[in-house]
């Protein structure tokens, strides 16, 4: 389950009634709701992107109606109404106002005949691995604050998880280490298509032709897939692609489009331990030594002078920020290169008796894969 948080003074709603092209209600049907970003003057031909990591959800009921409530106030939402056997309809720059209900009524047309579902665009995969718990007391905001600049480094801030994931069938191999986690994420681009009811994901183990259907994606909306099956193992291949599923032959016809070829790949990284200064030292020039990660190329070291949490998840500049690298795209001597799995501390003076805390990123050559080490603190004397 993925929650969204906001002020309940900011929040309003979107409600309205879906219908066929006669006027008959339709129940059943699946409405998206989705903040769109202002497009981009550089890349005005760019792919749609939304701000929010899954669309807001609704469902009509026997009279064809719908609510979608505690959304956040904003002018940009595009709204999609998805029914099987019928075309999708959408309104965009739906403004919702906090305390109120937006009405947004939909009518979706009959097909005048056979459709196509084109194959999709932009397939791309990224593997995360991380530790379940950070540290003992503390909460999980690193993992998330990490995850989002590495996300943000690939250009994917912005790209949401889809809403409604069906596992269709889990393929079993070794564990990942214990205590620690592997996500895969792939990630395409959005279409506006009028026959779109979603994807369906495919993924093969260890070797590229052997893919079965992993999971349906029923969001007319999505863009993105997280697959954070718990038996992951690093430096196991993952193929995966993605067909996209036509509203008028699905499901009675089964109709999908062609995937994408060739697939994407990743192959995560092992976890990442750090052995010094140890958790919760006092030290004056702090040496930190980290595990090698095979395969790993770079490692980030991160500073902080106050625990990180993140204050937005589309904009990193309210977050914690480190003291070294100040400017992440001048590391400097905190990003190691492969073969060291040490280095000296050499950012901004210390203050005796403040609290840092500190974790190290590892990545491969390609940048497809990172490991987030867990989180340790240490003391200045």
């Amino acid at each position: 389950a993925h929650l969204i948080l906001s002020d309940p003074a900011t929040q309003g709603a979107i409600t309205g009634k879906v219908t066929n092209s006669s006027g008959a209600p339709l129940s059943g049907a699946s409405v998206y709701a989705s903040i769109e970003l202002p497009p981009d003057p550089a890349h005005p031909t760019a792919p749609i992107q939304f701000s929010n990591l899954t669309s807001f959800l609704g469902i009509t009921d026997s009279s064809g109606k719908y609510t979608i409530p505690e959304v956040p106030q904003n002018s940009r939402y595009l709204v999609v109404a998805s029914y099987p056997g019928k075309l999708n309809a959408q309104q965009s720059s739906v403004v919702v106002n906090a305390g109120f209900s937006t009405m947004v009524n939909l009518s979706l047309p009959n097909s005048s005949g056979t459709s196509t579902s084109p194959t999709p665009t932009g397939l791309y995969a990224i593997s995360l691995t991380y530790p379940l718990s950070v540290t003992r007391a503390a909460s999980t905001d690193i993992l998330a604050l990490l995850r989002q600049r590495i996300l943000q480094k690939k250009g994917w801030q912005n790209r949401h998880i889809a809403s409604k994931q069906f596992t269709a069938k889990s393929l079993v191999t070794r564990d990942a280490p214990a205590g620690y986690s592997i996500e895969n994420i792939i990630t395409w681009d959005y279409a506006p298509l009028d026959n779109l009811l979603g994807y369906v994901v495919v993924r093969s183990v260890a070797v590229e032709n052997d893919f079965k259907p992993y999971a349906i994606v029923q969001d007319a909306l999505a863009n993105r897939f997280s697959d954070s099956d718990t038996t992951l193992t690093p430096d196991i291949l993952y193929y995966y692609s993605i067909a996209r599923l036509d509203t008028i032959n699905y499901p009675a016809g089964g109709h999908e489009g062609d995937p994408v070829i060739p697939p994407s790949v990743v192959k995560p990284l092992s976890n990442i331990a750090l052995s010094a200064p140890t958790n919760g030292a006092t030290i004056s020039t702090p040496v930190f030594k980290w595990s090698k990660v095979n395969r790993a190329t770079l490692y980030q070291i991160l500073v902080y002078d106050r625990f990180p949490t993140l204050q937005s998840d589309f904009d990193l500049t309210n977050g914690v920020q480190p003291i070294w690298p100040a400017d992440p795209n001048n590391p400097g001597a905190s990003l190691v290169n492969d073969g060291s799995t040490s280095q000296t501390y050499q950012g901004p003076s210390l203050i005796s008796g403040h609290t840092y805390y500190w974790t190290v990123l590892a990545s491969d050559s390609v940048g497809s894969a990172y490991s987030i080490s867990p989180l340790y603190k240490f003391t200045a004397n």
